[in-house]
């Protein structure tokens, strides 16, 4: 390749100044070798490239590492990928559970009435009356601990969301085989935090 920039070089040169004697042979050459190269650029990436010329390919030895690297990747990623999705789905049903209670809280707030999310214990269902249902997920276990009735684990459980901003309901436990999430609602300010 620094034989082709000479080349280049040297035509631009002796194209600017052309008192030289020799400048046209020197030109001739240079010319020839950009040509050559235009013409088959192939021929020069094989002819100028040493790696080209010493092997043709990867041996067996260096094909069967990548092989490995690349499987040991493979099944290191995907064991923490299933480790991680259970976790992810009980987080994302505490999130979805508290947000529910929360724009319950804004519905009563906005128009004026009271709001009542239904939680179905049995059913593994929730939402807020009259707005439709969403389901929990068949490995995330739920039950409600209320202050007054102990620990719910069957049937529907009623948390009110008042006009003042306050929403009355005891905590809501969610837990599957390797974490527990607790959802508090606060009775008097009406704020929902998730522990």
């Amino acid at each position: 390749m620094q034989k082709y920039r000479k080349s280049a070089s040297v035509i631009l040169s002796l194209s600017k100044n052309n008192s030289n004697s020799n400048s046209y042979s020197t030109l001739r050459q240079a010319q020839g070798d950009i040509s050559g190269l235009l013409q088959e650029p192939h021929k020069f990436l094989v002819s100028h490239f040493s790696i080209f010329n010493s092997r043709k390919g990867f041996t067996l030895l260096e094909l069967l590492i990548v092989l490995f690297l690349f499987t040991l990747m493979i099944t290191l990623s995907s064991v923490f990928f299933v480790n991680t999705l259970p976790s992810s789905r009980l987080n994302a049903t505490a999130r979805e559970i508290s947000g529910t209670i929360r724009h319950a809280r804004a519905l009563a707030q906005i128009h004026s009435q009271r709001q009542t999310v239904t939680i179905d214990l049995d059913a593994k269902q929730y939402g807020v009356d009259g707005r439709g249902l969403r389901s929990i997920p068949s490995d995330v276990n739920i039950r409600v601990a209320d202050t007054f009735s102990g620990d719910v684990y069957a049937g529907k459980y009623h948390i009110v969301a008042n006009t003042t901003g306050t929403v009355n309901g005891g905590a809501i436990v969610l837990w599957n085989k390797k974490r527990t999430v607790t959802i508090h609602p606060d009775p008097i300010v009406g704020a929902v935090v998730i522990k």
